[in-house]
């Protein structure tokens, strides 16, 4: 509900209003928390995506961009953004594929066997590798209980991942909040080597991914794998060890085909193989632009302006 003014603060207002338009400035980026798929005891669990999709259907962007960042963001859907229309957006990727449904991650969980506790900590009661069973790698009576580092500094972030976290605990995943600075959640966010500690399970450094000077967004530095077994070798970025031969496949046609279909085949694949969970992005700036100065808007995407294009009229 709207609080009252009073008429001088209307005045004003209204007289802003007549002056300047209130532009968002949405950036050509995406958002999301890496999972660490290799991570000894968490990370056999990520692996499953029936599991990771129990995750993001717990994941309500439509709530968070409304209610945390009072409309001033855009969801994730997939490594393609959408806040603005391109060529490169496929109509797939426009609608969320997980929509918000707590009723289906529990029945996710349940079908591959877990016992679901609301409110608590889900545990694999049906371990091995069969149809309905919890999978390689998960034993009997693991918990889905997984640490979060996220970056500090911000009132609307940590909003939003508590109110992630208390979503994923509808479905008995548990996630401890564990709030430090953006060094320590980057330095420490990077796939694990074998005989080297490395604990963490889930990360957010608070820093869309953005392409630029990439513009092209294709996931060679995001998801791609080089090499097998102990020789695995990940892409810069690519902090989670996500390793996947349908991407490695799909994103080297992005790079070698002509044809657009191949941007909207792998777009569509990594919308639903979740090599993160989506969330999302939060504009860059809100902008005050006078009305009377022309070249300023559309903003640019890429976070970029071009003073030379401004003029008063």
């Amino acid at each position: 509900c709207a609080l009252p003014i009073s008429p001088d603060e209307a005045e004003q207002k209204s007289s802003l209003g007549g002056v300047y338009k209130l532009s968002a400035w949405s950036p050509w980026s995406i958002n999301y928390i890496p999972f660490n798929f290799t991570n000894p005891t968490s990370g056999p669990i990520f692996s499953k995506l029936y599991f990771r999709q129990a995750m993001q259907y717990l994941v309500d962007q439509r709530q968070l961009v409304d209610s945390t960042f009072l409309g001033y963001a855009n969801p994730t859907y997939g490594p393609v953004p959408v806040a603005d229309s391109s060529q490169f957006v496929d109509p797939e990727e426009q609608k969320d594929p997980y929509p918000y449904s707590p009723t289906a991650a529990q029945s996710l969980l349940q079908a591959n066997g877990w016992t679901v506790n609301t409110n608590g900590v889900s545990i694999c009661s049906t371990p091995g590798v069969s149809t309905g069973d919890c999978g390689a790698g998960i034993k009997q009576g693991q918990p889905a209980s997984f640490t979060l580092e996220f970056a500090s500094g911000s009132p609307a972030v940590t909003q939003e991942m508590h109110q992630i976290a208390s979503d994923f605990a509808l479905a008995g995943i548990q996630v401890k909040l564990v709030s430090t600075t953006f060094d320590v959640v980057v330095g420490s966010a990077e796939p694990c080597t074998p005989g080297t500690a490395c604990s963490w399970e889930l990360a957010y450094w608070d820093n869309p991914w953005i392409y630029a000077p990439d513009y092209y967004p294709t996931g060679d530095q995001l998801w791609a794998c080089m090499g097998s077994g102990s020789a695995v070798l990940y892409a810069g970025s690519n902090v989670g060890g996500y390793c996947d031969p349908q991407a490695e496949s799909d994103i080297a046609s992005t790079e070698s085909s002509d044809s657009i279909q191949a941007m909207t085949v792998y777009e569509n694949y990594m919308a639903r193989a979740l090599p993160a969970i989506w969330i999302p992005v939060e504009d860059y700036a809100l902008a005050e632009i006078n009305k009377a100065l022309k070249g300023a808007s559309p903003l640019d995407p890429l976070l970029e302006i071009y003073p030379e294009e401004w003029r008063w009229s």
